[in-house]
């Protein structure tokens, strides 16, 4: 992640009068429609009792939380504060860990996982090469015949499509009536990051082919649109039936 981005969330995360939808990065009025993510996640992930869990970029755990009551086991990975303010909001909860740092410097051993989540993260990092260095990391964690979910991927290109639509126009008179009643966003006080990749129809396949030429299947799929920002982004969601070196 980019760093300033990294220290945006850290700094978002201390502020303890913000909601939790806040510190993830999204709008107060989006908290209702945070929640349908739930389901959509578990779906494509297909999360069950016995599998071993990790979220990258878990901020203050409003996915890994409920999800955690649906695996053997559930990481977190996310800055100092937010996984202090995880580790509040579910002290009891035994099958649930939060790492603090970079996952990009994190060393996780010989650990590995059964369904992995990256939920709009993937845009707060500073390039294409750093993507694809986080998603060859993620990829070397996933166990043969696990899930990895990169969710909410901001596409450009979409977006564009989108609003040049009918319900497009209608979503986006919406959305700035929205945005206006709102009174501002958590994180227009913090620096603005200008070191973001740019994330569009090119990338998004890249990764889709990069993943495949791994040995990995990879699908682009669409988001719901009752998601907080289901017309303009996508998920890949990858099977890992083989590990990068090929093997079964």
């Amino acid at each position: 992640m980019s760093q300033i981005s990294f220290d945006n969330f850290a700094q978002a995360a201390r502020r303890n009068h913000l909601s939790d939808t806040e510190i993830a990065g999204r709008y107060v009025f989006q908290a209702e429609a945070e929640r349908l993510i739930l389901p959509d996640v578990v779906a494509k992930l297909a999360i069950g009792p016995a599998d071993r869990l990790l979220e990258i970029g878990c901020g203050p755990g409003n996915l890994l939380i409920p999800l955690a009551y649906l695996a053997a086991t559930a990481t977190g990975i996310d800055n100092e504060p937010a996984i202090a303010r995880l580790r509040a909001r579910a002290p009891l909860a035994e099958n649930l860990e939060g790492l603090a740092g970079n996952f990009l410097d994190l060393d996780f051993g010989d650990r590995r996982f059964d369904k992995i989540l990256i939920y709009s993260v993937l845009h707060y990092l500073a390039s294409a090469d750093e993507v694809l260095r986080f998603v060859d990391k993620a990829l070397a964690l996933c166990a043969p015949g696990g899930r990895i979910l990169l969710g909410d991927l901001t596409n450009g290109d979409r977006k564009a499509r989108f609003a040049r639509s009918a319900e497009g126009a209608r979503v986006r008179r919406q959305w700035e009536a929205q945005v206006a009643g709102a009174g501002g966003h958590a994180f227009d006080s913090l620096p603005a990051d200008g070191q973001l990749v740019v994330i569009n129809d090119e990338l998004l396949l890249t990764l889709v082919r990069h993943c495949r030429g791994l040995g990995f299947e990879a699908h682009l799929l669409p988001q719901p649109a009752n998601l907080p920002f289901g017309g303009s982004r996508e998920d890949i969601l990858i099977y890992c039936h083989t590990q990068p070196n090929g093997s079964l």
